[in-house]
């Protein structure tokens, strides 16, 4: 027969365990809670630079002047009417300005096809050609979730 202080040490022993086992889970669910709000930051900053860097190729055209041959780069480049993507060009000739791609209203939403040719661009005779010698003040037309949708160029 066991003695009483085998079963009083067996007892304190099970009691300390028990007591380790509760606290070994509670620092792993919090280390774990902890490790998980980090996840989220980081895949929340991840998303954002990500977003920067998709766009980034258009800070070029964000408020600065650019030559006609930039202008007429740009407009091959983004004017394919495969993407929700607008070029508005207004010359010093033309009285409104000419959308190539798509026409993009004021705060990003895509519109129809734009009435601008490329044709019209290179012809001298035309009021929408572009001189690629010309100077254009370029600006970028964002929609509402911040994605950049069209570029416009008006003529100096």
């Amino acid at each position: 027969m066991a003695a009483a202080g085998d079963n009083s040490s067996h007892g304190l022993l099970f009691g300390a365990g028990t007591l380790l086992t509760v606290a070994f889970i509670t620092i792993t669910v919090l280390v774990f809670n902890t490790a998980q709000d980090g996840a989220k930051t980081a895949t929340a900053k991840f998303s954002t630079v990500n977003t920067e860097l998709s766009q980034a190729e258009y800070i070029t055209y964000d408020s600065s002047t650019v030559s006609g041959s930039t202008v007429m780069n740009a407009i091959r480049k983004y004017a394919n009417g495969n993407v929700p993507f607008g070029v508005s060009v207004q010359t010093g000739k033309a009285s409104t300005s000419v959308w190539y791609g798509k026409e993009i209203s004021a705060i990003g939403d895509i519109g129809g096809t734009g009435g601008g040719s490329i044709q019209d661009a290179i012809n001298e005779t035309s009021a929408n050609y572009i001189n690629p010698n010309g100077s254009f003040t370029s600006s970028v037309v964002k929609d509402q979730n911040n994605m950049v949708r069209a570029i416009k160029f008006i003529q100096k």
